[in-house]
């Protein structure tokens, strides 16, 4: 199947870069015309965080409800959670063995935990595996959203930020209760109301690759493709581990559909909200927004060629 689906996802992918380019120069262009200095980027930075990925967290919820949906989405969560959380201790564990500078291991451990999932991942598990594929993405996501704001802030600043209830209390994290709560007692959304979620969902991927491009205006040049520091990143994020967690999973998940979704997740790419949180808590967005481009650009090549050997 995926030897045939391999062009499919070239594709997709080739589309969306595209569109994630666009956004990059977009900004690039904004940030040397000086129309997206340190405020702008702050104010979108807000925007984002607060009410752009908290629509889209919930949103995502918007499915028909069934038990056989329900034991799913909760099987999902339970992978989703063991996913993250190796994935984190991988991580950490190819930060040292590459022996990064300790200024910037923080960034590349967190680029290299929270990836690019619904973005790219959408268009192609819905072309793959329809509905039910789009469940399984939106449970892994959501985890996904919960280590991002959960265990972000202390990945990114290197320090211990933690605090139960101010996880509890973050917007995407409330988003995603009220978004299951809604879709497991199947609670309509008006269209008054959800209309302007939906579309206020839609600027979460825009925002934060316009800032990507900001904050890259300075250092975006060919040499950034040789960029050892970048390349090294790019090399584990793309490659080492994808097949390191697929054959972990492959031990033990006998449900291809699942494992096929587990793959396709792991080999993202690092994701675009990561230079926000690098700016907002290191000051080191610019590093970051080198690993969302060039890890970008890579998976191009990387998730249909793993999928390719793979399957």
């Amino acid at each position: 199947m995926f030897r045939k689906g391999a062009k499919l996802i070239f594709k997709t992918i080739l589309f969306q870069n595209i569109i994630l380019l666009v956004y990059i120069l977009l900004g690039l262009v904004m940030a040397r015309k000086d129309w997206l200095g340190k405020e702008g980027q702050s104010t979108f930075s807000v925007l984002i965080t607060n009410f752009a990925l908290p629509c889209a967290v919930f949103n995502s919820f918007q499915i028909a409800y069934s038990k056989a949906i329900l034991e799913l989405i909760f099987r999902s969560l339970i992978l989703a959670a063991i996913f993250f959380s190796v994935l984190y201790l991988l991580s950490v564990i190819f930060a040292k063995l590459f022996r990064i500078a300790e200024k910037i291991r923080s960034i590349w451990i967190g680029c290299s935990t929270f990836s690019s999932v619904l973005f790219i991942g959408i268009p192609i598990v819905n072309a793959l595996f329809g509905e039910t594929g789009l469940v399984i993405l939106i449970a892994f996501n959501t985890i996904g959203n919960l280590f991002l704001f959960g265990l972000g802030e202390t990945i990114f600043a290197g320090k211990m930020l933690m605090k139960p209830r101010k996880i509890l209390t973050t917007p995407a994290i409330i988003a995603a209760v009220l978004g299951f709560l809604f879709f497991f007692f199947q609670i309509p959304v008006p269209e008054v109301v959800g209309t302007p979620i939906q579309a206020i969902a839609g600027f979460t991927t825009p925002l934060a690759m316009m800032i990507n491009g900001a904050l890259l205006r300075k250092t975006l040049s060919p040499k950034l493709f040789t960029n050892r520091i970048t390349l090294q990143f790019c090399f584990v994020r793309l490659i080492l581990i994808p097949f390191l967690l697929i054959f972990f999973f492959n031990l033990f998940v006998k449900d291809d559909l699942l494992l096929q979704i587990i793959a396709l997740v792991s080999c993202m790419p690092s994701g675009a909200v990561n230079s926000v949180f690098a700016e907002k808590y290191s000051s080191q967005g610019k590093i970051a927004s080198e690993f969302i481009l060039v890890s970008t650009l890579l998976s191009m090549v990387t998730i249909p060629t793993i999928f390719y050997l793979v399957f």
